[in-house]
């Protein structure tokens, strides 16, 4: 993945420790992985809410982290609902 910015890359780095975390206590993949969807997700809109550097910091590239410039929430939901597909095996 390309990361636009270094708030791309503590977001993935938190959802990847939260990931790790949940496969540790369940070994169930599915989960950890839409918990570290989710955890980047959530840390992204955190830092997006928290940022001062633009007036409209929910899709702004300097409010907070893109991947191949796309807003990690926006990727997070499309992964999400890849993850909910496939564990329903509708695809």
């Amino acid at each position: 993945m390309f990361f636009f910015n270094t708030k791309a890359a503590v977001t993935v780095i938190a959802g990847i420790a939260v990931g790790f975390t949940v496969i540790f206590w369940t070994e169930y993949r599915m989960l950890s992985l839409f918990a570290a969807i989710v955890t980047a997700m959530g840390v992204d809109v955190w830092i997006r809410i928290k940022s001062e550097d633009c007036d409209r910091p929910l899709i702004h590239p300097d409010a907070g982290g893109h991947i191949w410039f796309a807003p990690i929430w926006l990727v997070g939901i499309v992964l999400s609902i890849l993850i909910v597909l496939a564990h329903f095996n509708l695809i």
